[in-house]
């Protein structure tokens, strides 16, 4: 049976559509989910990821032996640099601070802010990702330009310039074989840019799906909503709170030279 919700936020349906393959094969997609009640059932399913489908990758952690079979790298690799595509992830303050205290006036902010653009893998390796590439590091100076523009559209609930220096040496500076990402200014500001051109709220709106205290939404109806914006369907993130399934986070995928890719299936 679908959630409902009692605040004024983006949600989804706690239910997805059932997805067409019931198993999880390895670097595919299982079945839709939204938790990891789902997927237990589901022959070779450890858990829910958080793109909303099932998988066979369990989460990082450690293990009580080290088992036969394929091992794969999790998390940051920082002794490997390479990267298949970019993630434009946004998110929708109002879901992340069900999670959190928000001060200040962050949790009424009305607009879809930017999380980071994130060098990201494919296949056996998409639970890793190459962080801190190197020992430059963030000098807010630099970005002082567009300083108003990073406040109102990639604000923190918590300090802005400490966000912004976390996301560019986590992230940013694995980003330097990309002639506009080079820099620290050239990240920041390309970055934005992308974010423009990938307006959800826009998006949203034009299919009349809005903000709401009493209607929900199924992740199809989002999904179709948002593939208009570059023609394919983006990764959606939610967050649960009191058994109902809001809407936190919209992920674009995003190649070298700076298009839009189809998001691979693992």
């Amino acid at each position: 049976m679908a959630a409902t919700m009692s605040v004024a936020a983006l949600i989804i349906l706690s239910r997805f559509i059932a997805a067409s393959a019931e198993i999880c094969i390895h670097g595919k997609r299982g079945p839709r989910c939204s938790s990891n009640s789902d997927c237990v059932n589901q022959a070779g399913c450890v858990r829910c990821a958080h793109n909303g489908y099932c998988t066979d990758i369990p989460l990082p952690g450690p293990s009580p032996s080290p088992g036969p079979g394929p091992h794969y790298p999790t998390g940051c690799t920082s002794g490997n640099k390479s990267y298949d595509f970019l993630s434009l992830v946004q998110g929708w303050p109002k879901s992340g601070c069900l999670s959190r205290s928000c001060p200040g006036n962050y949790a009424k902010l009305d607009v879809f802010t930017m999380h980071g653009l994130w060098p990201s893998r494919i296949g056996d390796a998409a639970m890793s990702f190459p962080c801190k590439c190197d020992d430059r590091n963030f000098d807010s100076s630099k970005v002082s330009s567009i300083q108003d523009q990073l406040n109102q559209f990639w604000p923190s609930f918590n300090d802005n310039k400490e966000f912004w220096g976390h996301e560019w040496t986590k992230h940013g500076t694995c980003a330097a074989d990309v002639d506009d990402l080079k820099d620290e200014l050239s990240f920041f500001k390309t970055t934005l840019g992308l974010r423009q051109t990938h307006d959800i709220m826009d998006a949203l709106q034009k299919a009349s799906i809005t903000p709401s205290s009493d209607k929900t939404y199924s992740a199809q109806e989002i999904g179709k909503a948002l593939t208009p914006i570059d023609g394919f369907q983006p990764l959606i993130g939610c967050i649960m709170k009191s058994g109902k399934q809001y809407l936190h986070e919209v992920t674009f995928c995003i190649d070298k030279s700076l298009k839009d890719v189809n998001c691979d299936d693992s």
